[in-house]
């Protein structure tokens, strides 16, 4: 999904979550391939409609170029037409927005900057592969707090996990997933400063996409 589509979602991620119901939408996400079967039983999982959404936006971003407009179909296959209405009218005023300059500095970074690290990807590969090299507790404790977590979520992993790369992947996928509709840039900014505390700023480069030949 680009990045004006992806702003779009963000910008009016509250109205969806207030809105949109995602029970009778469930068909049409799975017939038109529009979630993996595990994204789908997450979003299932969840208890209420509002939390179901929140889980629709977060996954909807990284579902390829195309998610932002097999949303909008879905959406008026079901007589959702006014939702796609709603996302179209906000698109084309951030693209106004974009066009005659009057984006914050946060909307600048996103859909400008966004170049400087588009030769990097959080695959599940990538982050297992710097969970892997923080070695030590103090690494993980350091690189946790970086990315925001509290003292208790942190005890919480090393309980659970009995291995420290088992441990930095679990923090690593709860951070990821939890900052999913921030843009790439951002993103990648923080874990770049929390892999810096942790001593091992290096590790970054392991998020590397692979030139396919």
């Amino acid at each position: 999904m680009d990045d004006i589509d992806a702003k779009t979602l963000r910008e009016l991620s509250s109205w969806l979550t207030e809105k949109v119901g995602v029970e009778e939408h469930m068909p049409a996400f799975t017939s038109k391939n529009l979630f993996n079967t595990q994204q789908l039983q997450v979003i299932e999982a969840e208890r209420t409609q509002f939390e179901k959404m929140k889980k629709v936006l977060e996954f909807l971003p990284r579902r390829g170029p195309k998610a932002f407009d097999k949303f909008c179909a879905i959406m008026n296959e079901s007589d959702y037409d006014w939702v796609t209405e709603e996302l179209k009218d906000k698109k084309a005023e951030i693209m106004g927005r974009k066009n005659e300059g009057d984006l914050e500095d946060d909307d600048n970074e996103e859909l400008v900057e966004n170049g400087k690290y588009a030769a990097y990807k959080m695959t599940e590969k990538g982050i297992f592969n710097i969970a892997k090299e923080l070695g030590t507790e103090e690494e993980i404790t350091a690189l946790a707090k970086a990315l925001g977590f509290k003292q208790n979520k942190i005890n919480g992993v090393f309980e659970n996990k009995k291995s420290n790369a088992l441990r930095a992947n679990k923090l690593l996928v709860d951070w990821k997933n939890s900052v999913a509709l921030k843009p790439q840039s951002v993103n990648m900014e923080k874990l770049k400063e929390a892999l810096k505390e942790a001593g091992q700023p290096d590790l970054l480069e392991l998020l590397k996409k692979e030139d396919k030949k």
